[in-house]
């Protein structure tokens, strides 16, 4: 079931695929409107995660009250004949409905003809890192959640498949608050990364009762997903503005830059 669920970023949230779909932000929005944009990004993320899990519950319910076991079609393959229905989808509807943004013509240098800008690479490892370090710890919590539902609150699989799927859908609204235009990029960063390190305390093994146990958890969930998804909208966003470092240049050859020669 949870397959269904961890590939659902791909196969649920249409149009395109998170990365494309950030390229294409990049390319059609300004820099006053491109963070939100990329926060928007998100909802499509969300409901991917949301739908996933309960998706595969469906498919695994569909399968066994067919009886479905033949050799191409059985409750082992159906999920992924489920993938290829919503690929070729998305294959048609991209085809039919994206337009690629013209190509911007770079910018004459200026005179001198020295080397050109270079990539910020320091900055840019700093922001890759954050990318990779969030959806880490959330397919850490993912997996830990199926633990915690079946192994200590005698959940079954199917429940645990709803529970998280009714999580992820619930957090998906907070990614159509206009956040953006009350926090920098660096600032809302700095926020949700902060926000990142208060949810784990929900999920510390309190000497509690199952159901407050749950009630912890599930605060946890909703604190970690949402600091997860709006720490990555204002990443990429903020990758996207990063000005080139210009080169370094001596001073003899500043002297002949100003002199002509």
């Amino acid at each position: 079931i949870r397959d269904i669920g961890v590939t659902g970023v791909q196969t649920c949230a249409l149009p395109i695929w998170p990365t494309y779909a950030s390229s294409y932000v990049v390319k059609t929005t300004g820099l006053k409107t491109r963070s939100q944009y990329m926060l928007y990004v998100g909802i499509g993320i969300g409901i991917g995660y949301g739908l996933g899990p309960l998706a595969g519950l469906v498919v695994e319910v569909v399968c066994g009250a067919a009886n479905w076991n033949a050799p191409a079609l059985d409750s082992s393959t159906a999920p992924g004949w489920v993938m290829v229905v919503l690929y070729a989808l998305e294959f048609l509807f991209i085809g039919a409905q994206m337009v690629e943004p013209p190509k911007l013509k770079p910018k004459p240098s200026g005179g001198g003809g020295g080397p050109p800008p270079t990539l910020p690479y320091a900055r840019l490892a700093v922001c890759y890192a954050i990318v990779f370090v969030v959806p880490f710890n959330v397919g850490m919590w993912d997996v830990a959640f199926v633990f915690m539902g079946v192994g200590s609150w005698g959940w079954s699989i199917e429940i645990t498949a709803l529970a998280l799927g009714l999580i992820e859908l619930a957090v998906v609204p907070v990614n159509l608050l206009p956040i953006a235009k009350h926090l920098t990029d660096r600032n809302g960063i700095v926020a949700f990364l902060a926000l990142l390190l208060l949810a784990p305390i929900c999920f510390v093994d309190y000497p509690h009762e199952s159901q407050y146990a749950v009630f912890l958890w599930i605060i946890g969930a909703f604190l970690l997903l949402i600091a997860a998804g709006e720490t990555k909208g204002f990443v990429f966003g903020l990758v996207s503005k990063m000005p080139p470092v210009p080169p370094k240049v001596s001073l003899d050859e500043a002297r002949a830059g100003e002199d002509g020669t």
